[in-house]
Parts: structure tokens; sequence; C-alpha cells
């Protein structure tokens, strides 16, 4: 996994000189602290996600929010390429099982712990406009 990781950043910071572009039209700057940052998410949520979700959720939000969509769309090859070994996306992007505490919420493929106030589906107390 090192060398995925390393392979990733190396071919990252590459593009980032040639080809990325930030929302900004400017060239992303990527360094060891953009790393730490993805790597520090990929700690926590690991044990929760799993080593490949962690992986890919963390380079993502570290390295890709950012950028103007064809460059993310660019990066997003580079995670799949380095970070999942050719895996496609749609087999890391299940709900793990759910936390034992029952205090979550099921938000697409994420657990969000719930506060102390009762749940309550906005729809059906009618204070709440799809729009």
């Amino acid at each position: 996994a090192v060398e995925a990781i390393v392979d990733f950043y190396l071919a990252a910071r590459k593009d980032a000189a040639t080809t990325l572009l930030d929302s900004a039209d400017q060239k992303p700057q990527y360094s060891l602290r953009t790393l730490s940052r993805a790597m520090e998410y990929v700690r926590a949520a690991a044990p929760v996600y799993g080593v490949q979700r962690a992986l890919y959720d963390g380079f993502a939000m570290s390295f890709q929010t950012l950028l103007q969509a064809p460059s993310a769309a660019a990066l997003e090859k580079l995670m799949v390429k380095h970070l999942l070994r050719g895996q496609p996306l749609k087999a890391i992007f299940k709900a793990p099982a759910a936390p034992p505490d029952g205090t979550h919420e099921l938000i697409e493929q994420y657990w969000v712990e719930g506060g102390s106030l009762q749940r309550e589906d906005p729809e059906a107390s009618g204070r709440y406009v799809v729009t």
C-alpha cells in the first residue's frame, strides 16, 4: 500500500505541474501537508470503511475537491490506477455494517452520528419543501 500511495503522490504532483487546474484556473499545489491530511483521514476511516474506501475518500478530499471537473476526472483515474489498483469505484462504495450503538443514520454510504433530539421525518411533518 505504501508504494501505491507514493506512486499516486508523485503522479499527482507531476500532473499538477503540467495539466491539472483548480477552480481558479491555477495549478494545484500538492505538498507533503496535502499528503499528510489525506493519510490522517485514512488512519481514522480505515477501521470503519476499510482501507480501499478510506484511501479513495481521503485522497479525494485532499487532492481532488478544488479541481475543475476535467482535472478532477483525470485525478480520479490516477486514484483508481494507483490507490485502488484498477478496482472499479462501485466495488468500494457500499455501506459498512451499522455501528452497534444505534445512534447513527445511514446517509448514502456513510454512517452519521445522530444528536440527542428525537429523529423525525421532515417531509412527513410538512416542514420540508422538496425543490
